[in-house]
């Protein structure tokens, strides 16, 4: 039987589920069967192309948003320079302990 371009995609969720059981121990937690594709914001697009509102970010997500472009090139800048892998390594140099925005990354900060 073949399938349309929708109905594949449609499935997309549980196909890679499916493997997520097969790959992923099932000691790691995943409230949700959907798969994130991308993010801005505070929406988050599964690779079925729904949208969603970001209810469960971590605190940087939270305070700013997925991708905001500052973060974006503070990353790309660091990343072209250096990639502090594992800061038992160390030490480096005070730079890479930078945060972007100072002390505090909220959204204060992006105005």
């Amino acid at each position: 039987m073949i399938l349309s371009q929708k109905n594949r995609q449609m499935e997309m969720n549980a196909q890679l589920q499916k493997l997520r059981t097969e790959v992923i121990s099932a000691g790691v937690c995943s409230v949700t069967p959907v798969h994130v594709a991308s993010a801005c914001g505070a929406t988050l697009r599964d690779v079925e192309g729904r949208e969603y509102i970001d209810f469960g970010g971590g605190i940087g997500v939270m305070n700013i948003g997925h991708c905001h472009p500052k973060v974006v090139a503070a990353i790309k800048t660091r990343a072209e320079k250096f990639h502090p892998y594992k800061l038992g390594f160390g030490p480096f140099a005070p730079e890479v302990y930078h945060m972007p925005f100072g002390d505090t990354a909220g959204p204060e900060k992006l105005k």
